[in-house]
């Protein structure tokens, strides 16, 4: 039952900061206009690029960590920090006007891979749900099935679009955004209780 436990609670929370949903409206800005088979070749070649950063993270960011004398309890709190900057970047800006008018040569790996959906705030949670209480192989069956939502979610984005309107799609973005913000906050706290030994 933990197991399972543990499972629901890191996919969840991969989905809400890779925010697949939230991502619709600025993938659908940069390929309305391209044939619909390159349109799905980029969104597949951006999913998997995110998929191979994120495990890379997975298996080896704890090792990295490890070696540059990083502790866990550092990450959580510059992790906590840098979801609740940029979560509340997208609150309170917005961030599709300015993706939107950047020229870029190919899109799929940059930066529609990342940072849109391997970012600082998945990359942070990949590593946190690979160690304890979580553990590398339930990572990266999450890593995997969201990837495997973020593809049909991104894939069916203009029917999306469609279906729900700008609007209603900018508003599912803020809520996933204001989850990540909680998140990160909870981070912080988390780093913050093991750093002063209170836990």
């Amino acid at each position: 039952m933990m197991e399972l436990e543990h499972f629901v609670k890191s996919f969840i929370l991969l989905f809400a900061i890779l925010d697949s949903v939230g991502n619709v409206p600025v993938f659908h800005a940069f390929l309305e206009s391209a044939p619909v088979e390159k349109r799905r070749k980029i969104i597949w070649e951006s999913v998997v690029a995110a998929t191979c950063v994120l495990i890379f993270f997975a298996l080896l960011g704890s090792a990295m960590f490890s070696f540059l004398g990083i502790r866990l309890s550092d990450f959580y709190i510059a992790s906590g920090i840098v979801l609740v900057a940029i979560s509340l970047k997208y609150i309170i800006v917005g961030e599709e006007a300015e993706v939107r008018d950047e020229k870029f040569e190919e899109i799929s790996v940059f930066p529609l891979a990342t940072p849109l959906l391997a970012g600082p705030g998945s990359i942070s949670t990949v590593i946190i749900i690979s160690n304890p209480p979580y553990n590398v192989f339930t990572c990266i069956i999450v890593i995997i099935l969201n990837a495997i939502l973020a593809y049909l979610i991104l894939l069916n984005g203009d029917r999306i679009m469609n279906s729900i309107g700008r609007t209603p799609s900018k508003l599912i973005a803020k809520i996933f955004n204001l989850i990540i913000v909680a998140f990160g906050i909870v981070m912080i706290r988390n780093g913050l209780e093991v750093f002063l030994d209170i836990r």
